[in-house]
């Protein structure tokens, strides 16, 4: 008896050259860094599997032109497009970046700029909005999320979805006592793409599982409103951070749990989903399930 073969399409075909990669970022930059590093270090062992070829942010405060200049030192000569997003939203007599009407239009822009360059794929590292189908149906578009989205809510949708360190105090007020970054295909509904990567799993902090009643110590998921909140109220204050966690204690847990998972996940799994998209391991059947090198993978693919 012979097995029902399953035709697969590779999510991206490896060509003569190297795969062209875009970077897309709002603040610190440092999963740039990484996937820059990543490149460095292949082009050192003459093994490249993908090539920056822009980077891209929407904040003026971000570390964009820094990082642009230290790698052009280490002899990466990246381009850096700039477009201000909220500038953009003003200009379209928007008070708020929710409206997902402009968002399209914004990423309309955006795509133009990835024809450009002949762009392959799209890395979001440490992109602080949701992408419209302009951007991820159009080219193959990966995410790294500081949270396991393999855990899922009543409705059915990935638990710990979210922006920064939302997604850490959502596991912590859970009682989880273990974390994970993942990567994921984007798609329009934020953080709900196929599994791509996921890291080994992290402990979460000793101080944190001292806490017998998490809820109790913090409060409950209201309370992340209530922060959200407060750094609205008071953006712009100096030392806000360090304000919001002497009044937020799960801020300042939810912060450490962050930077903590990003240098033990974010650092390690997103360069791996990198370089294995650039070598054509992933692929999906006619069903839209994913597989790596061959094998379904509906929980993405543990990298050690």
């Amino acid at each position: 008896m012979s097995s029902k073969i399953v035709k697969l399409t590779q999510l991206y075909s490896p060509k003569k050259d190297p795969m062209r990669l875009a970077l897309f970022m709002s603040g610190s930059g440092s999963n740039v860094r990484k996937i820059l590093d990543t490149y460095i270090e292949q082009r050192s062992k003459r093994d490249v599997s993908f090539e920056p070829v822009f980077l891209f942010t929407d904040d003026r405060g971000s570390n964009a032109l820094r990082i642009q200049g230290e790698y052009k030192r280490k002899e990466i000569n990246i381009p850096l497009v700039y477009t201000p997003i909220r500038d953009y939203y003003n200009h379209k007599g928007c008070s708020t970046l929710s409206d997902m009407d402009v968002r399209a239009e914004y990423d309309a822009v955006q795509c133009r700029t990835l024809q450009m360059f002949s762009v392959d794929a799209v890395a979001l590292a440490g992109y602080g909005w949701v992408v419209t189908p302009e951007i991820c149906d159009h080219f193959v578009t990966v995410n790294v999320h500081p949270a396991d989205l393999r855990v899922l809510g009543r409705d059915g949708k990935p638990k710990y979805r979210g922006l920064g360190w939302i997604p850490s105090a959502k596991a912590i007020l859970a009682g989880e006592n273990k974390v994970c970054t993942t990567v994921h295909l984007v798609t329009p509904q934020l953080d709900c793409g196929d599994l791509m990567g996921v890291s080994k799993p992290q402990r979460v902090p000793k101080e944190i599982l001292d806490l017998d009643d998490r809820a109790a110590a913090l409060g409950d998921s209201e309370v992340i409103t209530q922060i959200k909140s407060f750094m609205k109220e008071n953006e712009g204050s100096p030392d806000l951070e360090a304000i919001t966690a002497k009044r937020f204690p799960l801020y300042a847990y939810a912060r450490d749990c962050q930077e903590w998972l990003k240098v033990n996940g974010d650092w390690v799994v997103f360069p791996k989903v990198i370089d294995a998209l650039a070598r054509g391991n992933y692929a999906k059947d006619g069903k839209g399930n994913l597989y790596f090198d061959g094998v379904p993978i509906p929980d993405g693919f543990q990298f050690s």
